[in-house]
């Protein structure tokens, strides 16, 4: 995969230095920023945060820019978004991003990706005190926009890396472990205030069922259900703590809230180190002992043994985890990878982790349940396959997202930029693999198929997948198979948009009895392909 590294310095006022692999550098302007206060930029991150087109007027916003630069509109109903508020936003990102030099830096990259028929991957790099100086590490740079389309959306896969004083980065290794241990923390209080989110434990564990069966994942448990215990912050310690390193796990997911919260530290507060204690990042002072509290920060939610919710600090939690050294932390839960407020990159809590941990993944904004469980879905299965690298099967979780729906931009990866970006996380030896599994997986279906609905979302995953969204590359299918498809079948498919298309060429397709003929054309070139359809 061709690789762009841009190393972001932060510069006197509201300016920082882009440099393209150490070697071509350009100072450009941060967008947002007026006068160096971030009110406007905090605005603009609210406004990314939402998952509705209805503006709700939060009371750090500034409405008069929101409505200055053209992102909102007020109607009877009250302000909503303009429909193209977050290509606006990604506009002037991309002129941050990507000055004169820097551009033509970027073009000759995207033309030497293009002949590689895969995105390019742009790096981000930055220090870990870069927080304490400016406001670099809270823009949402994949949101780029060239004007003509979202980069990340078809042309460009980015990651993030933080770098920290003293920090012994691994080598890149094939991680080859048998089994893959995967810890799945579900905590999913619904207490104070949270919403009760839907748990992706069983979808995980669908898509991981016939590499369990194999013996080449294993499911590791940290509670008994049996007893009906509660999945505490408590019994999470126990677990890690009282396990070999042999035994703990290479995957670590939590799957749960996250929040940005303030706390009263004041040591002779009746509240201090109690629920009561903590407040909502706009309170400020304690409501108990009411002195001034200080600035918000990351908090993971467990249930305590009641069944309440039991905030955790980033902190508390980030430790707990870097000590049992897993390879793999996800957290999906909102705001985990936002650093959000205060002069602490550790706010966000995926760069607390990446502290210690090779690869952290995380969400910077709230994440809708259907985006969430398409990008997780989508996400394992190709990074079980073994034969994608974990960048790859990150890409492969945000193509599953709906890009319409906005909601692709909200998974972030942070990871070493050294090698890391083509390693298979785990390259299974899949000679292990019963011929009788492996037919099956790989024959063609009954040639009289018809797709249900979730048969159709299947096939919808499978192709944004393998086609990495090259629409010209899906054409040429059906330009070289005119023999089993008509002239021009793929050209005669409505829609004003890729995704648009892609949902009625499945139509076509399943209305003509095409399906099988089309799966079987792509195998020819992606053996993989649209492998769970089975001989019925």
């Amino acid at each position: 995969m061709e690789k762009l590294k841009l190393t972001l310095i932060p510069q006197p006022g509201n300016t920082f230095q882009i440099s393209v692999d150490n070697e071509e550098t350009e100072v450009s302007e941060l967008p947002f920023l007026d006068g160096g206060n971030k009110a406007q930029l905090l605005t603009i991150l609210n406004a990314l945060n939402a998952l509705q087109p209805k503006y709700e007027l939060n009371q750090n916003d500034d409405l008069n820019f929101l409505e200055s630069e053209g992102l909102v509109a007020n109607d009877d109903n009250g302000y909503v978004f303009h429909s193209q508020m977050r290509q606006k936003i990604g506009e002037r990102i991309y002129q941050a991003l990507f000055p004169s030099r820097i551009k033509s830096q970027l073009d000759r990259a995207l033309e030497r990706a293009k002949q590689t028929n895969q995105p390019l991957h742009i790096q981000i790099h930055y220090f870990a005190s870069t927080s304490q100086e400016t406001c670099l590490s809270l823009y949402p740079w994949h949101l780029a926009h060239d004007s003509t389309e979202f980069i990340a959306k078809r042309l460009a896969v980015f990651s993030y890396f933080i770098a920290y004083k003293n920090r012994n980065v691994p080598e890149p290794l094939e991680f080859k472990f048998k089994p893959v241990k995967i810890l799945l923390i579900s905590a999913l209080s619904s207490q104070n205030g949270n919403q009760p989110i839907q748990s992706k434990e069983r979808i995980i564990l669908n898509v991981l069922k016939k590499a369990i069966d194999r013996g080449d994942v294993e499911i590791l448990s940290w509670y008994d259900r049996d007893k009906n215990e509660k999945p505490t912050f408590a019994k999470l310690r126990e677990y890690l703590e009282s396990h070999s390193q042999e035994e703990l796990p290479h995957v670590i997911h939590f799957d749960g809230h996250g929040a940005f919260k303030k706390v009263c530290t004041n040591p002779i507060c009746a509240k201090v180190g109690t629920a009561d204690a903590i407040y909502s990042k706009n309170q400020k002072k304690c409501e108990s002992c009411q002195m001034p509290l200080g600035e918000a920060q990351g908090f993971l939610t467990f249930e305590d043994e009641s069944g309440n919710s039991n905030y955790i600090k980033a902190e508390t939690f980030a430790n707990l985890i870097s000590k049992s050294k897993p390879t793999l932390t996800i957290i999906t839960s909102c705001r985990s990878a936002l650093a959000y407020e205060g002069n602490s990159i550790f706010n966000g809590i995926v760069q607390s982790l990446q502290r210690d941990i090779p690869v952290v993944i995380g969400t910077p904004f709230d994440i809708s349940v259907k985006s969430a469980t398409s990008f997780v879905e989508s996400f394992y299965r190709v990074l079980i396959e073994g034969q994608k690298s974990l960048l790859e099967a990150v890409k492969a979780g945000t193509d599953a997202m709906d890009f319409e729906e906005y909601e692709w931009y909200r998974p972030v990866i942070f990871m070493p930029h050294k090698g890391y970006d083509n390693v298979n996380l785990f390259n299974f030896n899949t000679s292990n693999i019963s011929s009788e599994d492996s037919s099956s997986s790989f024959s063609s279906p009954n040639k009289n198929l018809i797709l249900d609905d979730s048969e159709k979302q299947y096939l919808t995953k499978e192709i944004a997948y393998f086609f990495q969204g090259n629409e010209q590359k899906l054409k040429a299918i059906f330009i070289s198979n005119q023999n089993k498809f008509k002239v021009n079948f793929y050209g005669s498919v409505l829609g004003d948009d890729y995704q648009t298309r892609i949902l009625n060429l499945i139509e076509e397709l399943n209305k003509g009895n095409k399906v099988v003929e089309f799966i079987e054309v792509v195998r020819s070139d992606y053996p993989n392909f649209a492998r769970e359809f089975l001989k019925k």
